[in-house]
């Protein structure tokens, strides 16, 4: 109803950010056609004007949509733009969980050096990022990217990582 309302207003900008929101709610509860729809529709309506912040969480939620049903090379242009639109925006914790999952994408797809490589400009994008619980945050990200693509070792790596990081900076959570 609300979404309809907005569409007769004609308010763009609130339509894609009312599109974001239900897509992403959707993808939570695995109703994958209906997300994709919706974050499709806020992505359009974010790009024509110009709302980055809600066009960048669109392709990420799409990207994960795409590799949640195993659609990977579709994932992969939609995760490319988003860490470019993150690293755009500094949101280097952000740009991180991209590259991370691309650098999943990857490896799934059997090329392991641009994985690699993936992986470290994650590390480089964490690295930017000044925020201690934002770094917990994306280790954690990083770490289920590479578990799922098998890369437990380095899954196992990075949540160590994240552990020390969170009580060195007495991080409650």
């Amino acid at each position: 109803d609300a979404l309809r309302l907005l569409e007769r207003a004609g308010s763009r900008i609130d339509i894609a950010k009312v599109c974001a929101g239900l897509g992403g709610n959707l993808l939570e509860v695995r109703r994958m056609e209906e997300a994709e729809t919706y974050l499709r529709r806020a992505a359009a309506e974010a790009r024509a004007v110009g709302a980055t912040g809600t066009l960048t969480s669109a392709l990420y939620n799409l990207a994960s949509l795409k590799t949640i049903t195993h659609r990977i090379p579709e994932a992969v242009e939609f995760f490319e733009e988003a860490m470019q639109l993150y690293e755009e925006q500094e949101r280097y914790d952000r740009a991180a969980w991209c590259a991370a999952w691309l650098a999943h994408c990857h490896w799934v797809l059997g090329s392991d050096r641009r994985a690699e490589e993936l992986w470290h400009r994650a590390q480089r994008f964490l690295s930017k990022s000044p925020e201690p619980a934002l770094r917990v945050r994306a280790m954690r990200r990083m770490a289920s990217a590479a578990i799922e693509a098998g890369k437990a070792n380095i899954g196992r790596e990075v949540l160590h990582g994240a552990r020390a990081e969170a009580q060195a900076a007495r991080l409650a959570g």
